[in-house]
C-alpha cells in the first residue's frame, strides 16, 4: 500500500500559500486605495478646493447692449453676435474666465473683461466681490439668421475651473 500522508503535508502547503497570497492581494488592494486617496479631491486635505459656483452673470440693461451683424471669415459670410453682461467674483479668490459657450449651434466664442478703473477689455483675472463689465464675441458661419431678425441664445461663461454659468434665452438684435 501507498502511503499517501505526504498528500497531507502538500495539502497544508497549498492552503497556506493562497492564505497568504489572500492577505497580500488585500493588502495590496488597500494601498491601491491609499494612494488613490492622497490624489482624490475630498479625501486630501492638501488639495485644491475647486467651487462648483465662482460668478454671477446678469445681462446689462442698455437697449443694445447684445446684437448680431453680418460679417465676413476667412471670405465667408458670418454672423458675429456681441453681448454684454455685468460679472461678480463671488469667491475669495482671483477668477478667470477663458471662454464663452453657445448652446445652439454648438460653439466657443472669447470673453473679455473691464477691470475696475481700466478702459481696457481684455483677458484679466476678476478679484474677490469685484463686480465689471464682462463682453462676449462670437462668430457663426454660415449666418442663421436674415438680416433684421432677432437671435435668441443660451450662452454660457467657463471659468478657469470648467464650471458653466449659464444666461438663458439671450436676446441678441440685429444691428
Amino acid at each position: 500500500m501507498d502511503d499517501f500522508s505526504w498528500l497531507g503535508a502538500f495539502g497544508g502547503y497549498v492552503a497556506g500559500f493562497f492564505t497568504n497570497l489572500k492577505q497580500a492581494l488585500e493588502t495590496l488592494e488597500k494601498l491601491v486605495g491609499h494612494i488613490k486617496g492622497m490624489f482624490s479631491r475630498s479625501d486630501s486635505p492638501s488639495a485644491p478646493k475647486i467651487p462648483k459656483q465662482t460668478i454671477r452673470l446678469v445681462p446689462t440693461a442698455h437697449e443694445v447692449s447684445n446684437f448680431w451683424s453680418t460679417c465676413t471669415v476667412s471670405g465667408s459670410p458670418a454672423m458675429q453676435l456681441v453681448g454684454h453682461f455685468n460679472v461678480t467674483n463671488i469667491t475669495e479668490s482671483d477668477i478667470r474666465l477663458p471662454v464663452a459657450r453657445m448652446k445652439r449651434p454648438k460653439l466657443l466664442g472669447e470673453v473679455s473683461i473691464m477691470p475696475a478703473g481700466s478702459r481696457t477689455y481684455g483677458t484679466h483675472p476678476l478679484p474677490p466681490g469685484e463686480m465689471t463689465e464682462l463682453v462676449v464675441n462670437l462668430f457663426i458661419q454660415p449666418p442663421i439668421r436674415a438680416e433684421g431678425d432677432p437671435l435668441f441664445a443660451d450662452i454660457a461663461i467657463i471659468d478657469q475651473f470648467g464650471n458653466e454659468h449659464w444666461v438663458k434665452h439671450v436676446e441678441f438684435k440685429y444691428s
